[in-house]
């Protein structure tokens, strides 16, 4: 497999568990919020905007990067 091909791929996977780790984040911090209020677990405005911003930054910047960083370094 060509060095750019794997870097994109080890790329888009830090991407997923970046997206992952900042979601599970949110989400705890609005079950203490919704368990101080005694509601419903949801997010608000701001912290779905949030995630939807690190979501489109991470799976539209760090494959790209990956792709580069292996093609410039390693082939």
């Amino acid at each position: 497999m060509h060095v750019a091909v794997q870097g994109a791929l080890i790329g888009l996977a830090v991407a997923i568990v970046w997206i992952a780790a900042d979601y599970a984040l949110v989400r705890q911090v609005a079950a203490r919020r919704a368990l101080a209020k005694k509601r419903n677990v949801e997010l608000d405005a701001t912290e779905r905007r949030r995630v939807m911003a690190t979501a489109r930054f991470a799976l539209g910047f760090l494959p790209v990067a990956g792709a580069f960083v292996g093609w410039a370094f390693f082939g």
